[in-house]
Formats: C-alpha cells, structure tokens, sequence
C-alpha cells in the first residue's frame, strides 16, 4: 500500500502528521527501501537476522543491508542496539579509496605513508554470505597494489572523552591496528536496525533460523511430491512380462511400452501384467498436515478470510468473528518487519531534524515546505495495514452495523458525528475536512 508508513499525531494535529507522513513515505520511495527490506527478509530468513543501515549522504537517504557475519555488537546479551557499548560493521574497499580519503582529510588520523603500508585482505576468507567458488578470476593474478582491498570496519562506541560519556563513529583498519578517522555521533540511536522473526530470550544471536526450522519438512514435503508423482506414473502403466516372441517394428525391438500403443508381432506371445498397488488418498491430507507444522514453525499464515462478502448481509457477531480469527492469523513477518519499519521512520524524523538543510537541497521539489514545518511535530509511526482488524472489509462491516445503530429513531448517537468518527479513524493519507459536503 502506499503510504506504507502512516502518522498518528499525538497533539490531534492531522493535518501536520499527514505532511510528515507524505514526506517520509517520498524519502523512502527514493531510496529504493522495498528493494532493501526484500533482501534484508531473505537474509534474515537464512540466518535469523538481518541488519539494515539508515544514514544521509550527500547523495541523499542511503539503505544500506548488512549481513550479520559482517556485523558485531558488544555485549552480546539484550535486544535493543541502543543499549549496547560497541555496534559496527565491516566492510572492504581498494587501497586507493582509503588513499584517497586520506588525501581529502576524511581520514585524518593516518597519513599517505601509512595508508601505503596497510595490509590488503581477500573478502572470500570471510565471505559473509557471498560464494568464494563463485569468482569468475583469479585476484592472485589480477590484482595490483592500489586495488587490493583493505579490510575496515565502522564502529558507534561508548567512549568517555573529556571527561563526557557519548557515541563515537569510529573507522577502524583491523589487520594493523590503525584508527583511521573518528567523530562524535550525533544521534540519539545507532543507525543500524536489526531485523528478525523472533527474539531469543536476552540474547541478541538467534540460535536458528526460518530455514533451520522448516528443511527438515520441506525435505519430507519434497519426498511425498516425489512420491506422489512416481506413484501415480508407475501405476499408469504396469510392468508387463512378455513370453514366447518379441515386440518390434521391423529390426528395431521396443523395450517400453506406452499408454495407448497398440502392437502387432508375428509371434505367439503371453503377456502377463504385473499390477503395482499404490493409492494416493491420504496425500493430499498428509501434505496439507506439512504445511500446517510448516506456517507453526515460521509463523506465516495463509490469510484464509472472505472478503468477498456483500456488505448488506453483516452483524455484528460476524464482524467480531472476522476480526478474531484475522488477529490469529497475524504471523511473526508482518509483525516484525512491522516494528522494524516503524523505527525506521522515527530515526528518518531524528535525520530531517538535524539536517534539514541537506535534505531541502537534495530532494528539492519533491518535499513540500508543509513537510518541513511539520517536522517536529510529535507523531507515533505505524505501519498500514499491520492489524488485519484493519482490513477494508472489516472496517465496511463496522461502520455499517454502527450506521445502522445511528439511523434507529431512537438510538442516541448522530449519523452524521457516526460517519465524522469514522472518517477520522481511518488515518487515511490525507485530511478528511476537505471531502466535506458544502452547504
């Protein structure tokens, strides 16, 4: 849905979290966040963990996915990456990208000579996701001095500095030693976010993962499909013993026989049939039993809900009924990538805020002075859609039951204040006052 990310404001000011919603929602779109947060369920899916980095450039808001081997965090017990002492990650670039960093004072902590002498590292001893067989050369034979890649790491540490407890970004060279560059952070959290299905119980590491969970009934499901089809082919076509002659069509012999082939031969033959039993009615049963254990183990759900149902023929009770079994059927993917992306969008405010100068110069026309003046304003961010109760069908359910109530002579509630209530629930991406009637 778009926007994927909504405002509710906390002061009654709409019409200001309808500006900043809009405005998040255009930033997000340019940086290509769906691609991001694709790539990062993969990741998360295979190692039960997937870290997303969210940072301006000059080149505006970057995404950055991250994979866990190439990430560390000190300690390791808690969930919340603010409440630890070191967050980072590693990263290689060519010799004369740090050189020229160095050059341009980014790195202001080594100088050329140094940048010179340090130690270049292959990627593939850590490949961190990616497949070493897969290099289509050989970097012994291609490589040159200024394009060997060096091994760095970025570090947000807790560091005690004049006497102040603060966040330091810090850039760090690990084979030699070398502290190439650092600065104060200026953010009130890291800027990594870390995506999972589920928390381990203190402990930042999941012990498995989706994949870890489920292989061993996708093998089996696998096995039954195979079973399923060989069965089936095999009882299509029954062994046959042939006595007394051959088949052939002139000097050619046949060896297997197909269904509806009909064969002549010159000689005296006893074909005999061989009948296979295989019965293939509990398959369907069985296989349905797999993909219920498999939806228990990775807590996604089939959404198995009607919402085809004519709207004049809704109660109440049928409506509570929906609503029950959707909530139910909310699986551990849309509720943690929920979480996930609603962090996102409150450090996304924290950015604008800091830097509203950058983001007007780069997205120039594509963020209204609305959004800017809306920036601070104190909004809780939700994801749309993240509760099925909010379904259309669910909420067409219940306003028409609630209409129903209000148009009773008798009942005390206003159709018209029914419907305003209504409207204003609905959060939708833009104000409601303006699809008034006019008088």
């Amino acid at each position: 849905p778009n926007p994927i990310i909504q405002a509710t404001p906390d002061d009654q000011n709409q019409v200001a979290a309808d500006s900043l919603e809009k405005g998040v929602q255009v930033i997000l779109d340019t940086a290509d966040f769906e691609r991001v947060l694709r790539r990062g369920l993969t990741t998360t899916a295979l190692c039960g963990v997937s870290i997303i980095r969210c940072r301006m450039t000059e080149d505006g808001l970057k995404l950055d996915h991250i994979h866990p081997h190439d990430f560390i965090i000190a300690p390791t017990y808690g969930l919340e990456l603010k409440d630890a002492h070191l967050v980072g990650h590693r990263f290689y670039r060519p010799r004369w990208w740090v050189k020229d960093r160095v050059k341009s004072k980014v790195y202001d902590l080594i100088n050329e000579d140094e940048a010179d002498n340090l130690a270049t590292t292959d990627p593939d001893i850590d490949p961190a996701g990616r497949d070493p067989g897969y290099d289509r050369t050989s970097t012994e034979n291609t490589s040159h001095s200024d394009n060997d890649s060096i091994e760095l790491w970025e570090l947000l540490c807790r560091l005690v500095i004049d006497g102040q407890r603060q966040w330091y970004r810090v850039v760090f060279e690990r084979t030699n030693g070398k502290v190439l560059s650092y600065e104060a952070y200026p953010y009130s959290r890291p800027w990594y976010f870390d995506l999972r299905f589920h928390d381990e119980e203190g402990k930042f590491w999941p012990a498995n993962s989706v994949a870890q969970n489920i292989v061993g009934l996708c093998l089996l499901q696998s096995n039954m499909f195979n079973l399923l089809v060989a069965g089936s082919m095999a009882t299509a076509a029954n062994p046959t013993v042939i006595t007394g002659g051959s088949l052939s069509f002139g000097t050619q012999k046949i060896k297997t026989l197909s269904l509806g082939q009909v064969i002549e031969s010159p000689y005296d033959l006893k074909v005999q049939e061989i009948p296979l039993n295989f019965s293939a009615q509990y398959m369907p049963q069985a296989m349905e039993f797999i993909d219920d254990a498999i939806e228990s183990q990775t807590g996604i759900y089939n959404q198995r809900l009607n919402a085809d149902r004519k709207s004049g023929d809704v109660t109440a009770t049928q409506i509570a009924a929906e609503e029950q079994a959707a909530n139910q059927n909310e699986g551990a993917y849309p509720t943690f990538s929920a979480d996930f992306l609603e962090r996102i969008a409150a450090f996304i405010q924290e950015l604008v805020q800091l830097h509203a100068g950058a983001f007007r110069s780069y997205y120039q026309d594509s963020l209204l002075p609305e959004f800017f003046a809306s920036i601070r304003a104190r909004v809780r961010w939700q994801v749309t859609g993240r509760k099925q109760g909010n379904s259309p069908h669910i909420l067409t359910g219940k306003l028409q039951v609630a209409l129903d109530v209000a148009a009773n002579p008798l009942s005390g509630y206003s159709y018209q204040a029914v419907e305003d209530s209504f409207m204003k629930s609905l959060q939708l991406p833009m104000s409601t006052e303006g699809m008034k009637k006019t008088q």
